[in-house]
């Protein structure tokens, strides 16, 4: 990853703002329903050929790769977000999109926590209620 990237998101002042904007955003919209909304409409016209759904690791790659995301490749990440949240955004940020296939990368917040307390079969369930949709 390029150095002066890495100093600006590792930038003790910018992780601060990050998490208060996420946290304020949480009070407003628990699953980030509305975070990609405009960007879901603007692919109304072309379909994805494939819709990265995943937290801050997939968020990132955005930054880190934005080639990588060309193409009909599309990045769906959301720092922080756990599977319950995922399963909520998945109609509106995968299902709409019409793709051919989908990348889920998930389960690290589940553990941390981030949205409470949780088990193997909770997250098991939330994963297999994503695949249920994507193969539906």
């Amino acid at each position: 990853m390029d150095a002066a990237l890495l100093a600006r998101l590792s930038d003790p002042r910018a992780m601060a703002e990050r998490e208060r904007l996420k946290a304020e955003q949480r009070q407003r919209d628990w699953a980030n329903l509305g975070y990609y909304r405009a960007a879901n409409a603007a692919l109304a016209e072309r379909a994805a050929d494939v819709v990265f759904m995943g937290d801050s690791i997939t968020e990132m790659w955005r930054i880190a790769q934005p080639d990588l995301f060309e193409g009909g490749r599309v990045n769906r990440g959301i720092s922080g977000q756990t599977s319950p949240q995922m399963l909520v955004r998945f109609m509106s940020d995968v299902i709409a999109l019409n793709p051919r296939a989908v990348h889920l990368m998930c389960g690290t917040n589940d553990i941390a926590g981030n949205t409470g307390p949780t088990t193997p079969a909770d997250y098991r369930n939330t994963v297999t209620g994503m695949v249920d949709l994507a193969e539906g």
